[in-house]
């Protein structure tokens, strides 16, 4: 006969395992739409001295201010302004490397030095909530992109191959918006026929979608035009929400409008309202979670409250689990509803450097 006791120790175990293969699991998620570099820009430039220029300095500095505030407005504000004239202050640190790439000059052919500007985190959060602006964070909304091109003739998949990559990446990374692109291997071809994706259907791109699980789905249609210009319609669907745009000119200017105008879209809702929690959900900490019953409770009791929509398990480590809460309601709402429950205990209401909240809670049964 086994004792009792050693049966308790082996359910724990199977518990401890499946708890860390779940913090295993959620902590690659969390990843998913996580923009790093958020505030270091590479510029490309043709010598390499002492000191970067102050219009080198200026320019990574204002690409910095709208990739960290998500919008190109913030350029405008008073207090912005001021401060673009003192950039240096804001840099850190810099460094050149030579790449292989070159330009024309009159004396020949010169090989560019990629400039890394990296500034200063705390500085410019303190400048951006000097001026207002709610910080979009590091947590974003990932962005598939569906690209079909009719540049060899007739109507195809465009990939990371297209010599259009490079543009749709650059921008991408300049606004801050982490960018997934299809494999579009035979299970992506045989979910979206070429013929639904040139149509921009709805329906069908975003059932193809699915096996990505991305937040926003971009899909795009580039034809060329006799003049040599084209034409790029583009259809955006967030939250179940298709959105239609339309551009024209060069393709890289086409695409680089597409992705300028879908970070401006995505991003508009923190800066113009009070709700930090975007895409991600209202933070909330549990601590004291220290089994995968526990966590499964914890869960249940959550999705069973009315005012919330969604709970999005974030990260698990060492008993203290992070969950996003998309809500139906107030905030207020929400600590009424988990105060009525006595398994949750509100410990604090953690606020950043950018704004946002962290509801901090201790579970006990």
């Amino acid at each position: 006969m086994v004792p009792q006791g050693v049966k308790q120790g082996t359910g724990m175990k199977k518990q401890s395992v499946l708890f860390a293969l779940l913090a295993l699991f959620l902590s690659s998620l969390a990843q998913a739409g996580k923009v790093t570099e958020l505030y270091q820009v590479r510029l490309m430039v043709p010598e390499q001295n002492s000191l970067p220029d102050n219009r080198q300095v200026r320019q990574g500095f204002s690409q910095v201010l709208v990739r960290v505030a998500g919008q190109r407005t913030v350029l405008g504000k008073p207090l912005v302004q001021q401060q673009l004239e003192n950039a240096g202050s804001y840099l850190e640190r810099y460094a050149y490397q030579t790449t292989q790439q070159v330009t024309q000059t009159p004396e020949g052919t010169q090989r560019l030095q990629q400039l890394t500007l990296d500034f200063s985190p705390t500085a410019v959060n303190d400048l951006l909530n000097r001026s207002g602006v709610t910080l979009v964070g590091d947590q974003r909304p990932t962005v598939l992109l569906w690209l079909a091109s009719d540049q060899f003739g007739n109507p195809d998949f465009m990939g990371t191959d297209s010599r259009f990559f490079a543009t749709l990446k650059q921008v991408a990374t300049e606004r801050g918006i982490p960018l997934q692109m299809p494999l579009l291997d035979l299970e992506d071809q045989s979910a979206l026929p070429i013929s639904d994706l040139w149509g921009l259907f709805a329906n069908p791109i975003e059932d193809a979608s699915l096996r990505y699980r991305p937040d926003v789905v971009l899909a795009a249609r580039l034809q060329h035009r006799t003049d040599g210009s084209v034409e790029l319609s583009w259809m955006l669907i967030d939250r179940g929400n298709p959105q239609h745009q339309q551009a024209r000119g060069s393709a890289e200017q086409a695409l680089s409008q597409m992705m300028e105008q879908t970070a401006d879209q995505l991003f508009a809702p923190v800066v113009q309202t009070e709700l930090p929690q975007f895409q991600a959900g209202l933070a909330m900490q549990v601590s004291n979670v220290n089994s995968f019953d526990a966590y499964l409770r914890l869960v249940d009791l959550m999705r069973s409250l009315p005012v919330v929509k969604a709970v999005n398990p974030e990260s698990v480590a060492s008993g203290s689990v992070t969950l996003r809460l998309l809500l139906d309601g107030s905030e207020q709402q929400l600590q009424q509803a988990v105060s009525l429950d006595n398994r949750l205990i509100l410990q604090d209401i953690i606020r950043s450097a950018d704004g946002t909240e962290t509801y901090s809670y201790r579970w006990q049964e």
